[in-house]
C-alpha cells in the first residue's frame, strides 16, 4: 500500500472554521499556475459548490489525511453530503503549502465515499484548483479522470546545476519542463535499468538552495521500461521529488503522471500504458489517454484503520 490514508468524519459545526474560512483566506497564498483572476474564479466556484451542498444537506465535512513515512504530507478536505450526492469540494496541502493537484488523496477520498460512505453513484466529481476531477468505479479499483499536461523542451544549461545536485554525473537523455505544473522532467539514459533508478541516491536537501526562483516545484526522474520476462513489463518507470513543497520523495504520484503520460505517449506511440513508480513504497499505475485530451489513471485503495476523534 504505497500511500496509506487516515480518514475521519467531523461534526458539521467545524465546517465554517475549517473549510470555508481557509478557502476564503487562501486566495493570495496558493501557489498554482494561475493568474489572480483565475484563482479567484476557482475559489469562488469551490465555495459555491460547498456552501450549496452544506445548506441543502446539513452535511458534516470529510477530512482525509494521507501519511508519508512518519510525517503528515498531504491532506484533503471535502464537503460530504448524503450518499446520493455526486459533487464535492476538494483541497490538498503539504506541510508547507497548498498544492493544485494530488492524485492519491483524490483516490483516497473517492475510496472512502464509495466503500465506507456507500455512495450510490458510479462517478464522483471533485471541484478543485485543477478544475473538475472525476472518479469512476471499476471492478478492480478506481479510475481518476485527470488533466493531461504537456512538457516542453528545456534548455539544459538553465537547469544543469539543479540536475547535477540531485543525481550527480548520472547520464541524462532528455529534459522537459511542464509550465502548467511547474515540474521538471528528467529522462535518464536508456543504458540504465529499473534497479539503477530504484537504488539511485538523490540529493534533495540542497535543491532549495540551487533553485529558489519558484520555477520548479517538483523533479521527475523517469526511465524507459524494459521488455517483459519473469517480471511484469512496464512502459516506463519514475521517481518524484518535491522538497520545494515539503516532500522529499513522494511514494506514488498521480500529479506527476499527468506529465509523464503525455511525454511517454508521444515517445512510445501508445495511448494505454503500464507504469511503475520506483520509490521504497512504489506502486503500479494503469494509464489510458482519453480522446478529450485528458488521462485516466487507475489505482486501488483499501480501508485498513478506523477510529473516532473525541476532542
Amino acid at each position: 500500500m504505497p500511500n496509506p490514508s487516515f480518514v475521519c468524519n467531523l461534526h458539521h459545526s467545524s465546517w465554517q472554521h475549517l473549510i470555508l474560512n481557509p478557502l476564503s483566506q487562501a486566495r493570495d497564498q496558493i501557489h498554482v499556475p494561475m493568474n489572480i483572476s483565475q484563482k479567484e474564479s476557482r475559489l469562488s466556484e469551490i465555495l459555491r459548490t460547498c456552501r450549496s451542498a452544506y445548506k441543502e444537506n446539513e452535511a458534516p465535512y470529510f477530512h482525509s489525511r494521507c501519511i508519508h513515512s512518519k510525517s503528515i504530507s498531504w491532506e484533503s478536505c471535502c464537503c460530504l453530503p448524503p450518499r446520493k450526492s455526486s459533487c464535492f469540494g476538494l483541497r490538498w496541502f503539504t506541510p508547507v503549502s497548498e498544492v493544485p493537484l494530488c492524485g492519491h488523496a483524490t483516490l483516497a477520498s473517492a475510496a472512502v465515499l464509495f466503500h465506507k460512505i456507500k455512495n450510490v453513484n458510479s462517478t464522483l466529481t471533485f471541484v478543485t484548483l485543477s478544475g473538475e476531477l472525476k472518479a469512476r468505479r471499476a471492478e478492480d479499483g478506481i479510475i481518476l479522470d485527470l488533466p493531461l499536461y504537456p512538457a516542453q523542451p528545456q534548455d539544459f544549461p538553465e537547469v544543469e546545476d539543479l540536475i547535477k545536485t540531485a543525481i550527480g554525473d548520472t547520464l541524462v537523455q532528455d529534459v522537459r519542463y511542464s509550465p502548467d505544473t511547474q515540474k521538471l522532467l528528467v529522462r535518464l539514459s536508456d543504458i540504465y535499468d529499473r534497479s539503477f533508478l530504484e537504488n539511485l541516491r538523490v540529493n534533495t536537501q540542497n535543491l532549495l538552495q540551487v533553485d529558489n526562483t519558484g520555477k520548479v516545484k517538483g523533479l521527475i526522474l523517469t526511465l524507459k521500461g524494459e521488455p517483459g520476462g519473469q517480471i511484469p513489463a512496464f512502459d516506463f518507470y519514475s521517481r518524484y521529488f518535491a522538497p520545494w513543497v515539503g516532500v522529499a520523495e513522494d511514494p506514488v504520484t498521480g500529479s506527476a503522471h499527468t506529465v509523464l503520460s503525455s511525454y511517454w505517449s508521444q515517445h512510445l506511440g501508445k495511448k494505454d500504458m503500464h507504469a511503475f513508480q520506483c520509490s521504497s513504497r512504489g506502486g503500479e499505475l494503469k494509464i489510458s489517454l482519453r480522446p478529450d485530451g485528458r488521462v485516466d489513471i487507475k489505482g486501488g485503495a483499501a480501508l485498513v484503520l478506523e477510529g473516532t476523534l473525541t476532542a
